[in-house]
């Protein structure tokens, strides 16, 4: 499960408990420029990446 508001606390507690739970605090790219767009979608690729990696 990943979270991406950053607000784990406020998750239901079955969601947090999971063997896989990864909670990113992420910049909401809404009414922002493209390039702001561009660099969210880019961290969450790498961060997809890395958590693939660390469960292979």
């Amino acid at each position: 499960m990943i979270s991406l508001c950053g607000c784990g606390v406020n998750l239901p507690e079955e969601w947090i408990v999971r063997d896989v739970f990864e909670d990113w605090q992420l910049k909401d790219p809404e009414g922002q420029d493209i390039e702001t767009f561009r660099r969210v979608r880019d961290e969450v690729k790498e961060r997809v990446v890395k958590l693939i990696e660390s469960l292979s």
